[in-house]
């Protein structure tokens, strides 16, 4: 196998993560929270990344390191948020402090310690990570490929043309309108944390009625060709991008569900109707895509991605769709994974994956026999009673 070998990261946000590339071959993957027990740990991945150099041949080394956004433009844009919500923006600044030093002094020295030289060490912007890890390994020869999410530097969707030459960008809509930052406003407003619940609300929407769908719209500007902007009125981005301002809480006639507490119609029912909203917005979205690139096949990435009810609705309703691909890990993990695999292909040009996609599944981390899971669970006081599968039947001491 030819190719340089290439170490994603993704990290300081959600969700971090490392993969190992050569190539367009993809070796390893994995998530740090699988090895931290934290749910979407942000922290850079150092787990992560030991297991994935650990797939390296004997005496490889990686070739250069992919980090999956460019620190430097994501930091302007937590700065200008900081300086134009001013006077509350004051509230962003203690963390946005925290941020910024963790982006300009432990991350460009941790990732330089991969390889030991900073010329290697590749800055690739987040939605053309996203883009990259849907439609590089995805199936098809030509395809639009669409990502949508809360929000990377700047961007929260774009549309890119992919064809054997790369990824071509066509267009973008921009924070503060972003569909991700609205679908965890809602979260939050249910009752569920942003940047992990967001799949509790789709899955609470089926038990409502989309009946607030109208009052949503005061919210959000829905256009024929897509395109989408938020009334910022209804939103607080001094306390955070997620948070839901006072206005937002009068059109909705009722304040956020507190975390834990019952769950009851009226939100199942406003579940139902930002769901709705959408699902509505998405089909726009992947008509417009379809449209515009004249190619009938669709590629799926970022955090909105991972809404598989609205993957759905495209399949059933875009009689203009031949294939759709949707990345496994659309959310920031799989940042990593597409950062590698542009810088792996360095301008070349793309080679389409033979007999169906480039990734064949998505169990690319580690994996453990019995006999290891029983003495892990004895280390951490369990036992079990089946020995073909320690896991499932570990019961508590």
């Amino acid at each position: 196998m030819s190719g340089k070998y290439v170490l994603g990261v993704s990290s300081h946000f959600h969700d971090a993560a490392a993969v190992l590339v050569q190539g367009d071959r993809i070796i390893a993957a994995a998530q740090e929270e699988r090895f931290t027990r934290q749910k979407a740990d942000w922290r850079f991945p150092e787990n992560a990344i030991a297991y994935c150099l650990s797939r390296l041949p004997a005496g490889a080394h990686p070739d250069a390191v992919a980090y999956y956004e460019d620190p430097a433009l994501k930091a302007e844009r937590i700065v200008q948020n900081a300086r134009h919500q001013m006077p509350g923006g004051a509230r962003l600044w203690p963390q946005m402090v925290k941020t910024l030093g963790a982006l300009s002094q432990e991350l460009p020295a941790q990732l330089t310690a991969i390889t030991g030289h900073a010329d290697d060490v590749h800055f690739v912007a987040h939605h053309r990570s996203h883009a990259a890890s849907a439609f590089y390994p995805s199936p098809f020869a030509s395809a639009a490929v669409l990502v949508v999410d809360g929000v990377g530097e700047y961007s929260t969707t774009t549309l890119w043309s992919g064809t054997a030459e790369g990824l071509e960008p066509i267009g973008e809509i921009r924070f503060p309108h972003s569909l991700g930052l609205l679908y965890s406003a809602f979260t939050q407003y249910c009752g569920f944390r942003v940047n992990s619940g967001e799949y509790k609300l789709m899955g609470l929407a089926p038990f409502g009625a989309p009946i607030y769908v109208d009052r949503i719209k005061e919210m959000i500007t829905l256009r024929a060709d897509g395109s989408f902007a938020l009334d910022m009125s209804y939103f607080d981005f001094a306390r955070g991008p997620s948070s839901i301002s006072p206005l937002f809480e009068g059109v909705m006639g009722k304040p956020p569900l507190a975390p834990d507490a019952p769950v009851t119609p009226f939100y199942m029912n406003i579940a139902a109707s930002v769901q709705a909203v959408l699902e509505e917005a998405m089909i726009a979205l992947a008509r417009h895509a379809l449209a515009t690139t004249g190619h009938s096949n669709l590629c799926l990435a970022g955090g909105v991605a991972l809404n598989c009810v609205a993957n759905g609705r495209l399949r059933a309703e875009l009689p203009e769709l031949s294939g759709l691909w949707i990345q496994p890990a659309a959310g920031d993990a799989g940042g990593a994974l597409g950062a590698a695999l542009e810088v792996a292909r360095d301008g070349a040009a793309r080679t389409v994956p033979v007999g169906g996609d480039a990734m064949d599944h998505a169990l690319l981390g580690p994996s453990y026999d019995a006999e290891t899971i029983r003495l892990a669970l004895e280390d951490a006081g369990l036992v079990y009673d089946r020995v073909d599968d320690p896991a499932t039947y570990a019961q508590q001491v």
